[in-house]
């Protein structure tokens, strides 16, 4: 009885050990231009969450309206859409899903867009969760930056040619016209 009971927890074991678990790939800019169907500027219009009382999961609806394309294949006539994703607030009720990214009304960001060709639904999504989400900032005096949208994650930044890596994380900023210059030039 302890031999079987031993055998299954060491199953058990292996199953999950080989599993990873759920944590963020680190994708360079470069990687993240070349695996994106669209790459957009858009502001968030709206966010609406619902629940599922069978499930007892909840899901965010977001509103966007595109201000620029910087690469586009699925987004080249269309002015507002919307991304759907697991997760979010409904009444007192948070969900979060780990890496995720987060948005807020009136924001604007830059969104690494890929398509999921899964059955017959076909939607888009934020190409490595939070990795593909970069916030714009206004300094007050007209200026615009790009700041990371994930809390800790080192962004390299590498380009070919030159060999350079630039690390980007949370707190630093590049203003917005270099980081689409640079986008434009990894493409």
């Amino acid at each position: 009885m302890k031999f079987k009971l031993i055998c299954k927890y060491f199953l058990l074991f292996m199953i999950y050990s080989s599993v990873p678990l759920i944590s963020q790939a680190q994708y360079s800019l470069l990687e993240l231009c070349k695996e994106s169907d669209d790459i957009i500027v858009a502001e968030i219009t709206q966010i609406k969450s619902s629940y599922n009382n069978s499930n007892g999961r909840i899901t965010t609806k977001i509103s966007l309206k595109i201000d620029e394309r910087i690469k586009s294949n699925y987004l080249k006539n269309i002015q507002e859409f919307e991304l759907v994703y697991p997760g979010g607030e409904y009444g007192d009720i948070i969900q979060i899903i780990p890496g995720a990214p987060r948005f807020k009304k009136g924001e604007k960001t830059i969104l690494f867009l890929k398509r999921n060709n899964i059955a017959q639904k076909k939607f888009l999504y934020v190409f490595g969760l939070s990795e593909g989400k970069f916030n714009i900032i206004n300094d007050g005096n007209g200026n615009e930056y790009i700041l990371r949208d994930s809390g800790n994650d080192n962004l390299i930044i590498s380009t070919l040619m030159k060999k350079e890596i630039i690390l980007m994380n949370s707190v630093e900023r590049v203003s917005k016209k270099d980081f689409i210059n640079l986008i434009k030039s990894l493409l």
